[in-house]
């Protein structure tokens, strides 16, 4: 892939806040990477969605509480502040397949 392209691939990916992985099948560039990265963001997704399920479940004024307007908010505020200000230890790189 040329330099514009990839470039091109790692804005689009980092606009729509997924991941960008260069990759060859021709030459067997990073294909494997691409399964094994794949399969990392599935188990991701999944343990994170297991743990707000349980999270959730802790009786009925918890589910009422992380379902009001304001905790809703409050969680929304928490995550435009992630993305904008901190730099957590994990790096949120479209490249990086082994993080969400």
């Amino acid at each position: 892939m040329n330099y514009t392209h990839k470039k091109d691939g790692k804005q689009l990916a980092t606009s729509r806040e997924c991941k960008f992985i260069e990759t060859s099948s021709g030459l067997k560039h990073n294909v494997d990477e691409l399964l094994v990265g794949v399969l990392k963001q599935i188990r991701l997704r999944e343990s994170r969605e297991k743990k707000l399920r349980r999270q959730g479940s802790k009786g009925k004024l918890l589910s009422k509480l992380h379902n009001s307007k304001t905790v809703l908010n409050l969680n929304l505020a928490r995550e435009i502040l992630n993305k904008m200000c901190l730099n957590d230890s994990k790096s949120k790189s479209c490249e990086n397949l082994h993080v969400l």
